[in-house]
């Protein structure tokens, strides 16, 4: 692949090529999806965490993706525009990279990965680097001595740093939560400034490493001391959120106790609905009740009768029913219905029985339970709309195999 950087094409074809050496070394499944064909255009990016200014990479931004591999130390070195990088919480490897090719840097978080060895000296040419993250990773050897004077947020805490924190203003104006969990780092003494990590001013005389080895202790001994406050800090609020998730559980088991509990009450009632009211399950949960011609029969009768597959349909199965006298009547079986209250189904139902016209067919009554939803209409003798249209078609429907 041959890099080209003119900016007629919209981007620049040597970035193009760092991201797709990047996207190589992080072997994940999604940018590798992802991260295919032009980055850029202009001012609008293409791919996933990418930022774009004029055809430039302006921003890289790819933060708790699980990102693995070991980064190139010069993988940066073509993005001239670059002003934002972040690859925080990922599982990256390597050692910091060579930033001397992207002045524009301004914002860098490489926190909460697995880079080592020292902290990048490039990182000093920034003139416009306001913060730096690099804390939780394993980076070792001293502080550089930064001081540019728009490095306003620094953060090196949770490293294998070692040595004095450089005496630059800006660095000894971080507080100390900026360098903790770094065993072998330790402030010097100053005369004018305040000093976080003090001991008792050594006399001229003393000698220069016990002087060191006073300020190593200090600093072992406040460390020692707030690591064991944060650690019963941590152990107080484990105690006091898991009693209260345990209350919470017992409170949502019982309101759950109680919901399915009615639940159940209300389920144990099969009702059977006519097309004026609602029999509840008793000795008539099994008796329909003709609206037309106030006639009756009962819903095993409807399960012995012989039947006839006359439609089917996304709402269910249709039938034809003949009882002993000869009688024929419709029913059709319900299904893929959304869970529904009997007073559901009947206000659907009256909807449905309030359609007057000539050519529609009321239904006659209807049965509801929670394993069988019916609508039994009366039968029309020369056909259908549909039987007029095409013809009267066999169906191969089974109607006991629908009967629960």
């Amino acid at each position: 692949m041959t890099g080209s950087s003119d900016s007629s094409l919209g981007y620049d074809g040597d970035e193009r090529d760092a991201l797709y050496a990047l996207r190589a070394t992080f072997n994940n499944p999604f940018l590798n999806n992802n991260w295919t064909g032009i980055h850029c255009s202009m001012d609008d990016p293409r791919w996933y965490g990418i930022r774009c200014s004029k055809g430039h990479v302006t921003g890289i931004v790819l933060e708790g993706m699980g990102l693995k591999g070991l980064i190139n130390f010069n993988a940066l070195i073509h993005f001239s525009e670059l002003s934002i990088l972040s690859f925080k919480n990922n599982a990256l490897l390597g050692e910091i990279m060579n930033f001397s090719g992207n002045p524009k840097l301004a914002r860098i978080d490489l926190s909460g990965n697995k880079f080592h060895g020292p902290i990048s000296k490039s990182l000093l040419s920034l003139a416009l680097l306001a913060s730096l993250q690099l804390q939780n990773n394993n980076l070792t050897g001293e502080i550089p001595e930064f001081n540019q004077s728009t490095l306003i947020s620094f953060n090196v805490s949770n490293n294998d740093l070692s040595g004095p924190i450089p005496s630059t203003p800006l660095l000894q104006s971080f507080s100390l939560n900026s360098y903790l969990g770094n065993l072998g780092l330790y402030r010097p003494p100053l005369h004018n400034s305040c000093n976080y990590m003090s001991s008792p001013e050594p006399s001229s005389n003393e000698d220069p490493e016990k002087r060191k080895g006073h300020s190593n202790s200090g600093f072992h001994i406040f460390f020692l001391l707030f690591s064991m406050v944060a650690l019963l800090a941590v152990i107080l609020i484990s105690i006091l959120c898991y009693k209260k998730a345990k209350k919470l559980n017992q409170s949502l088991n019982q309101e759950n106790s109680r919901e399915e509990e009615a639940v159940h009450e209300k389920e144990e009632k099969s009702e059977a609905v006519e097309s004026g009211g609602v029999v509840e399950r008793g000795e008539d949960r099994e008796k329909l009740i003709l609206s037309e011609n106030g006639g009756e029969f009962e819903y095993s009768d409807l399960l012995k009768a012989s039947s006839e597959g006359i439609g089917k349909g996304i709402f269910g199965n249709t039938y034809k029913a003949i009882f002993n006298d000869r009688q024929a009547l419709v029913v059709k079986i319900l299904k893929n219905l959304k869970p529904m209250t009997s007073e559901e189904f009947m206000m659907r139902l009256q909807l449905l029985a309030d359609q007057k016209h000539p050519n529609l067919i009321p239904p006659l009554t209807c049965f509801f339970s929670k394993q069988q939803k019916l609508l039994i209409y009366r039968y029309a003798e020369k056909g259908n709309l549909f039987n007029r249209i095409h013809g009267k078609l066999s169906l191969s429907l089974l109607w006991h195999s629908n009967q629960i």
